[in-house]
């Protein structure tokens, strides 16, 4: 490439970036221009023109630009001509390039002459890229769109904000609501098979299914929807409640267990598995009875004396309660107002202990079926209704209960004492025992743990599921007090806002002047419920205020003067600090009270 060349182009490039910057200011002013006209637009009239726009129109002005300078970008010859103009080089470079391809001998001439001209040009200081006046035009437009931006407020011509806020406050609450269904059906899937299969909880299924499909912002109608289907879902556990035997014997062996003395001050596994069995923790009270197995043979013989004289204790209140005649008593007089004769009675009381201490004994079974059927007739003649009946049949359920949970009670009971006496051989042996003897027993005994543990989890496993419905059923009746938000003096609930101070009322809260919006708004607060037995220490010997107030074991102090003797000396004594001529009888008479009431006390 020759220096004329070189020096052409150089100008052909500088001249052709100074169109460039010249159409990205043009096409700057045109963007402000364009951005100030949307932004009035959207805050008259709020058409949602999305943020996106400004980005394209800014792709726009540097592919305006680009394509506007591929077309006015000057040519050489143009580039020439303005070389020469700009340095005042009379027109050498642009007839050099004019002539350059002529073998004319004055053309030749021209060209060396503008070779030579072109090795002494020097372009700086020339042609250097100015700022272009449509660039002030685009500043100033900015400037003012930036301002309009910032200053110009919403006025929302046609209501289409409100529209759009109120479409948003309607979509919120769908998806709230459809929350609030999801969190029911996930309670109502997590009932097992087994209890699913009911008839109201397939029903509470389908309609939260269906509340689902068909969303609604109305929180109120949704909370009812869904507080219907889970009492559906608590019904039919309910009934499966009552059809679960499981469930109804382990509330029975529960209920017998808690009435047991409770061994506070007793240490060891066995008093360990005794409270154990107490709490209904039937899989613990294994651990616990199989640990006093194993730690019998590292005990001393006074250790081993002592768990002897526990598992004796235990087998003990176990032998109590199965001989307790309460429930058979109980049941006889239920019996006995509903019409039955002595030898129904007896029948039944037998045909139940029968049943109790062989559940596979189907005649057992098929023969108090036979007593509740004509009992059932029995009282339908007599004039009684359903519900009488129905009465009567639970009765008797729970009565089978009750001498199942006291069969199980009574082989406890036996497994309990041949324990204790393998114990007490082995204290008395020094440390010898009936190995096989203790085994038996302990397998025993294991084996009835932990079918009532297979009973108490089905029935806790029932428990979990109607408290998880019985709270969702609490969080959504919460969600159906609807708040009122009507201008005037009605009741209700109205927005927040500033009261007048001229004493007048509206729907608002707070703020000066007189509210008449009601009460505020009311949640109910989550909770959760746990069963636990409380670690208090009781004294056989008297019962201590800090047994109850205090979780610890109460410190006995040392009395030095039995109370007894202190009431007889402040008997002998108790004219010593009365003045014989200011005492009456009256007043003798209060303080022999006085002492007699403690001595009564004692007794």
């Amino acid at each position: 490439m020759s220096r004329i060349d070189s020096q052409v182009s150089a100008v052909q490039f500088r001249l052709t970036l100074s169109v460039f910057v010249e159409w990205i200011a043009i096409a700057a002013v045109a963007l402000a221009g364009g951005t100030l006209l949307l932004i009035v637009i959207e805050r008259l009239f709020h058409l949602g023109i999305p943020p996106l726009t400004f980005w394209v129109g800014l792709g726009l002005v540097g592919v305006i630009a680009m394509v506007m300078t591929f077309m006015r970008s000057p040519s050489k010859e143009a580039a020439a001509v303005a070389l020469d103009e700009r340095l005042d080089l009379k027109e050498k470079f642009s007839t050099a390039l004019s002539v350059r391809a002529m073998q004319d001998p004055f053309a030749q001439a021209v060209v060396r002459d503008a070779e030579n001209t072109a090795q002494r040009v020097r372009l700086d200081g020339h042609f250097g890229v100015r700022f272009p006046t449509a660039g002030y035009f685009a500043i100033a437009a900015a400037v003012i769109t930036i301002l309009v931006a910032i200053l110009m407020p919403n006025f929302d011509v046609l209501g289409r904000q409100e529209k759009q806020r109120a479409k948003q406050e309607e979509q919120r609450k769908i998806a709230e609501n459809q929350n609030m269904v999801k969190e029911a059906l996930a309670k109502i899937n997590s009932i097992p098979p087994a209890m699913a299969n009911d008839k109201q909880v397939q029903l509470a299924h389908a309609n939260l299914q269906d509340l689902l499909k068909s969303p609604t912002s109305d929180r109120a109608a949704t909370a009812r929807k869904i507080m219907d289907a889970m009492e559906k879902a608590d019904q039919g556990l309910k009934e499966k409640a009552k059809e679960n035997k499981n469930y109804a014997q382990a509330q029975a062996n529960q209920k017998m267990f808690k009435s047991m003395n409770v061994p506070i001050d007793q240490k060891g596994p066995v008093a360990d598995a005794h409270r154990e069995l107490v709490k209904g923790d039937y899989e613990e009270a294994v651990k616990k009875l199989d640990e006093a197995v194993k730690e019998l043979e590292k005990m001393s013989p006074k250790e081993k004396e002592e768990a002897a004289k526990q598992m004796q204790n235990l087998a003990e209140q176990l032998q109590q309660m199965a001989n307790d005649p309460r429930q058979m008593e109980k049941l006889a007089e239920q019996m006995k107002q509903a019409g039955a004769n002595q030898q129904q009675i007896k029948e039944m009381q037998q045909a139940m202990q029968q049943a109790a201490q062989n559940p596979q004994d189907k005649q057992a079974q098929q023969q108090m079926q036979q007593l509740q059927q004509q009992l059932a007739q029995q009282m339908q003649q007599a004039g009684m209704n359903q519900q009488q009946i129905q009465q009567m049949q639970q009765a008797m359920q729970q009565a089978q209960q009750g001498a199942n949970a006291q069969a199980q009670a009574n082989g406890m009971a036996q497994a309990a004492q041949q324990m204790a006496q393998a114990m007490q051989q082995a204290a008395q042996n020094g440390g010898a025992q009936n190995g096989q003897q203790m085994a038996d027993a302990q397998k025993q005994m294991g084996e009835m743990l932990q079918q009532m543990q297979a009973a108490a989890q089905d029935a806790k496993q029932l428990q979990q599921m109607q408290q998880a419905m019985q709270q969702a059923m609490a969080g959504a009746a919460g969600q159906c007090d609807g708040n009122g938000d009507k201008p005037g003096n009605k009741p209700g609930q109205g927005q927040w806002k500033a009261g007048d101070p001229n004493n007048k009322q509206g729907a608002g809260m707070g703020g000066p002047g007189q509210g008449f919006g009601g009460r505020g708004d009311k949640t109910g607060a989550p909770y959760s419920t746990k069963e636990e037995l409380s670690k208090s220490y009781y004294d056989e010997k008297g019962k201590h205020l800090a047994s109850i107030y205090v979780k610890d074991r109460s410190i006995k102090g040392e009395s030095k003067l039995k109370l007894q003797e202190v009431i007889k000396a402040g008997e002998a004594d108790e004219g010593d600090d009365v003045d014989d001529s200011r005492a009456d009888r009256r007043t003798q008479e209060v303080q022999r009270r006085y002492f007699k009431v403690m001595e009564d006390a004692l007794k």
